[in-house]
């Protein structure tokens, strides 16, 4: 989403500002709590837990990067260039250049985060069992979002639709975990669970932060963009603060 000057924010935008940023402050905190709680584990669930803190603190830093372009981009110009500020924003170097490549390096942050994750998980919940295909698809996506704008015409948004698709591979984790779920008994079956349910919302927060989804979105339910990207922009909040919370407490033996 991208936002809109200062001087036409509303209490929402200033809500959505304020949980974007909680938002990094609390997956740091969780990330370092689950490499603290790698101590005394098994070696197998340590290297686990490692590749779950990477793919937060990624995530992390994913979130940082949008939060800067959306909001804080425009001071550093105007601190950097006073004199040519309103020249450079209407520029083409500021919309395309420095505009994708912010996007892009965070597009790259939670491609490279997500595929550490989905190795760790072939290799410790699988037992290489899938030989690294989701891996593999996954690799190729954060690769490919190397190579794609944020901002363009139709074409790019299509493409973006395609990169989405690439986080396919997360919504799979999920399956496999309420099917690992269904196969156990006790708190192996909770925590399979409760894993699924969290990296299910989580995901859920990102897309619904996409502006693919809020472009959808405005198209099937027939209301403005702006009241859309508000809704989106608190559903996603909800949902990764949620999705964290219950994944957290769900991976614990």
């Amino acid at each position: 989403m991208m936002a809109k000057p200062y001087s036409e924010f509303n209490v929402f935008d200033y809500l959505i500002l304020f949980g974007y940023i909680e938002i990094i402050f609390f997956v740091v905190i969780v990330s370092i709590l689950f490499l603290r709680n790698r101590r005394d584990k098994p070696e197998r669930l340590k290297n686990y837990l490692i590749g779950i803190s990477i793919f937060l603190i990624c995530f992390a830093v994913n979130w940082a990067l949008i939060i800067y372009r959306d909001y804080f981009m425009d001071f550093t110009v105007m601190i950097l260039y006073p004199e040519n500020y309103n020249e450079i924003l209407v520029s083409d170097f500021y919309e395309i250049t420095i505009f994708n490549t912010i996007w892009r390096i965070a597009t790259a942050f939670v491609g490279f985060g997500l595929l550490v994750f989905i190795i760790v998980f072939e290799l410790y919940i699988l037992n290489k069992k899938t030989h690294f295909i989701l891996s593999i698809i996954q690799a190729f996506f954060a690769i490919f979002s190397l190579f794609i704008g944020a901002r363009g015409g139709d074409e790019i948004v299509e493409l973006k639709i395609f990169l989405y698709l690439g986080y396919f591979s997360g919504f799979v984790i999920p399956i496999i975990y309420f099917i690992l779920g269904a196969r156990s008994t006790g708190s192996a079956r909770r925590n399979s669970f409760g894993a699924g349910i969290g990296f299910l919302l989580l995901f859920f927060g990102i897309a619904f932060n996409s502006t693919v989804v809020q472009y959808v979105g405005t198209l099937v339910f027939n209301i403005p963009r702006a009241t859309f990207e508000v809704i989106g922009s608190l559903i996603s909040i909800g949902c990764i603060n949620a999705g964290i919370i219950i994944y957290k407490i769900s991976i614990k033996d």
